[in-house]
């Protein structure tokens, strides 16, 4: 039997045996929602338990809709129905990421729902329609739909969000912070560079003088972000700093450094790269592969030689302690082949 059938075949045996379990002759969507939304009732609105509860109805209702078979338009009136059970709402919303009318519609109103404007701010994400992004900037003024619609335009690289998320990055809350930081990587805008570096400065220095074990994880995690945004700015401004970290003794800021390092392109930071990649002394070799990969992105084939030694290296370091997985080297051997093809 080919693929083609034997989906087709799981497909209906699906269908018949809920139909049978709910004594129907044929599925009803309107049914199937009625069974979700008196799980909303029960369940207070609960999303997530909302969710795993009304798991093979949503799994049904998902088959239906690739299938062609349910009207978009059936979930845009629910959506848009403010007298619809919220956590309803808020699933429903998974089918209307190409309605961002009908989103924007919800999030702007001030008088619904704020799970589900939050959830109209998140499906619009990285939206390039005008209105819709008009009003996720709108909605940046209020603290509970702040993040969802500074992440949404983040993706749409709206450097009018630049401005409050550098404010963001003076926040005491860590977690503001990260967000804030995430959000200039992904606009991409070098103006984001100097109060960035002047971060990182600040969480090295406050991690080294932390008293508690809470306090470095949150600063060097802080870190971590910005060594990751640098990444991401095209600005070689960065180098000093991505340089001096994928150097360092801390092997996940290492780690994001070399992978920086990588996403910024700049042959500058080429010899730093194969350095760590072939040195002799022993490292985690999963840091030789990170710089293998990096160097692939800057896309210099002059270092096909040092990316074979690594290789070997590798395979040294396998047979010394006696690895059987030779993953490794796989990858090593992948980093090669793609270099070589461009």
């Amino acid at each position: 039997m080919c693929k083609k059938s034997l989906i087709s075949v799981i497909f209906i045996t699906f269908v018949i045996s809920f139909r049978v379990a709910y004594g129907q002759d044929s599925l009803k969507v309107d049914s199937l929602l009625d069974i979700i939304e008196e799980k909303c009732i029960e369940y207070h609105n609960d999303i997530d338990t909302v969710f795993w509860s009304s798991f093979e109805e949503f799994k049904t209702i998902d088959l239906l809709w690739q299938t062609g078979e349910i009207p978009r338009s059936q979930f845009e009136e629910i959506f848009l129905d403010k007298g619809r059970e919220p956590a309803l709402r808020w699933h429903i919303a998974e089918f209307l990421k190409d309605a961002p009318d009908i989103l924007t519609q919800v999030l702007s109103d001030g008088t619904d729902n704020i799970k589900v404007r939050q959830r109209a701010a998140e499906r619009l994400l990285g939206t390039q329609d005008p209105i819709a992004k008009d009003a996720l900037f709108n909605v940046t003024q209020e603290p509970s739909l702040w993040f969802w619609a500074m992440r949404s335009l983040s993706y749409s690289k709206d450097k009018r969000i630049i401005s409050s998320a550098l404010d963001s990055l003076q926040s005491p809350s860590i977690k503001t912070k990260r967000a804030a930081i995430a959000f200039l990587r992904n606009v991409g805008d070098a103006s984001a560079l100097p109060p960035l570096l002047s971060l990182y400065g600040d969480a090295k220095t406050k991690k080294l003088n932390a008293k508690i074990t809470k306090d470095r994880i949150d600063w060097e995690s802080v870190q971590g972000a910005v060594i990751i945004a640098l990444g991401h700015l095209n600005d070689e401004r960065a180098l000093n700093v991505l340089i001096e970290e994928a150097k360092s003794d801390n092997f996940t800021l290492a780690m994001e450094a070399v992978e920086a390092l990588g996403n910024l392109g700049s042959t500058a930071a080429i010899p730093t790269l194969v350095d760590i990649m072939t040195q002799e002394e022993e490292i985690n070799p999963f840091l030789r592969i990170e710089s293998a990969e990096a160097l692939v992105k800057i896309e210099d084939k002059s270092v096909l030689d040092e990316i074979q030694t690594a290789k070997d290296i590798i395979h040294n370091f396998r047979v010394k302690y006696e690895v059987e997985s030779d993953f490794l080297e796989v990858k090593m051997q992948e980093a090669y082949d793609k270099l070589s093809a461009q």
